[in-house]
């Protein structure tokens, strides 16, 4: 379809055709006609040069037009990409920010929490047969029930710092074990672990670690074995030290002992029949060395004592599902065990119970610090003094209080003869230390 222009110049829809001149006529720009010698004729007077001019003035306000609604759509075209791409960002980020909150619930849950701990086993517990190494092995790969389903238990073998130990280690949410790194030596590097190492003895090392002991500080003139005494190459003291120089002070280590009783009797009879009817060996060093620790005579030094090797596993199995519930348990205070009247408590809540009165020094629950001597103010104390925040009266307990509630556990021991333990022993520690 032709432009206005277009129609002006061959003057169609504006007047007939012009038959067409002698092509010995020239063009020429400067006259009132125009000639060619293949186009019509047109006349050009100032009207038409006007409405040609119009014309153009027209085609060219459309193709302005028609160039400003191309910009605008291709712009829009823009902005409409731009802003679905912002959209999608912006839901890739909110899909990326809830998988990141849905993870963090549920690494705050605990709901990975056997996925986030390694069982880590020195290798010299064995690996073949009735092998304790062995053992653990199979039972820690049959899985705990946990969370109402049954969880492999992550673990891996390692030489340790102590002989036939087992440790463990916290690490990201993994299906892969995650040992320690290797110092010299293939020794593992556990200071980044659990600060609780369990070392299995058998019942028949400890008691002859505990008489060799006892034999040299016979020898050496000291009779209840007391701290300067000699440490001979294979006794139980000088094992303590090794195994606490390579962990450290702070490390709690506990003896996962198999059937001391059994072991006594075992060597009381071998002695029998070795001096020909008399008795050379006596329990009474393995008791004493039992008592010890106990008493805490070792720091960070614990006991825990088994009939046979497969109680001795299950036991680790279970502080390994202990340890992995730990950062997500809610904490067991002394007065929370003691709250309950009747409640039958846990070997943790026994341990929390002990290490609470262990130190001669106690603390009140409302920040008192109550020396061993200070009995009288104790028992003086009036609970309707202790008031909370708001200024209500509540019910508190001082530590002599506590440590009497303790002892009316234990069957028989009436208040009158609590009470009178606790004015003769104020702490725990005192007690264990005159029996």
């Amino acid at each position: 379809m032709r432009s206005a222009a277009e129609r002006i110049l061959l003057g169609v829809g504006s007047r007939p055709q012009m038959p067409p001149r002698p092509a010995s006529r020239r063009e020429s720009d400067e006259g009132d006609a125009y000639f060619s010698d293949d186009s019509p004729v047109i006349a050009t007077s100032q009207r038409d040069r006007e409405r040609l001019d119009k014309a153009r003035e027209r085609d060219r306000e459309r193709a302005r037009k028609a160039a400003e609604k191309e910009d605008e759509r291709a712009r829009k075209a823009v902005d409409k990409a731009a802003a679905k791409a912002d959209k999608e960002a912006a839901k890739e980020r909110a899909k990326a920010d809830k998988a990141a909150d849905k993870r963090a619930r549920e690494l705050s849950s605990g709901k990975h929490r056997m996925r986030q701990i390694t069982c880590v086993w020195d290798s010299r517990l064995g690996t073949t047969g009735k092998d304790v190494g062995y053992m653990l092995r199979s039972q820690l790969k049959t899985g705990v029930n946990d969370q109402n389903k049954v969880c492999e238990c992550l673990n891996t073998a390692q030489m340790l710092p102590v002989p036939r130990s087992v440790t463990w280690r916290f690490h990201p949410p993994s299906d892969q074990p995650a040992g320690f790194r290797t110092l010299s030596g293939l020794t593992a590097d556990v200071t980044d672990g659990v600060p609780y190492t369990i070392a299995y003895i058998p019942g028949d090392e400890f008691v002859e670690m505990a008489w060799v002991d006892h034999v040299a500080a016979r020898d050496a003139g000291y009779s209840r074995g007391e701290w300067d005494a000699p440490e001979p190459p294979g006794g139980f003291r000088r094992f303590i030290r090794a195994a606490k120089t390579s962990l450290g002070r702070d490390h709690v280590l506990c003896l996962l002992v198999t059937n001391i009783n059994g072991a006594c009797t075992t060597r009381e009879r071998r002695d029998v029949r070795a001096n020909r009817g008399e008795v050379g060996f006596s329990k009474a060093p393995v008791d004493m060395e039992v008592a010890r620790i106990h008493a805490r005579k070792y720091h960070n030094v614990r006991l825990t004592p088994v009939p046979d090797v497969s109680t001795a596993v299950e036991h680790i199995v279970n502080m390994h599902r202990a340890w992995a519930m730990k950062p997500y348990a809610k904490e067991t205070t002394i007065l929370g065990i003691l709250g309950s009247n009747g409640a039958r408590s846990t070997v943790a809540e026994q341990a929390a119970l002990e290490a609470a009165f262990v130190a001669a020094k106690s603390v009140a629950p409302d920040g008192t610090v109550y020396e061993s001597q200070d009995l009288d103010s104790q028992f003086s104390q009036d609970p309707a003094d202790v008031r909370d925040a708001a200024g209500h009266r509540r019910r508190t307990k001082t530590p002599a209080q506590v440590w009497a509630a303790a002892l009316m556990k234990i069957p028989r021991v009436a208040e009158k003869e609590a009470m009178a333990i606790v004015l003769k022993y104020p702490t725990m520690m005192s007690l264990m230390e005159a029996c």
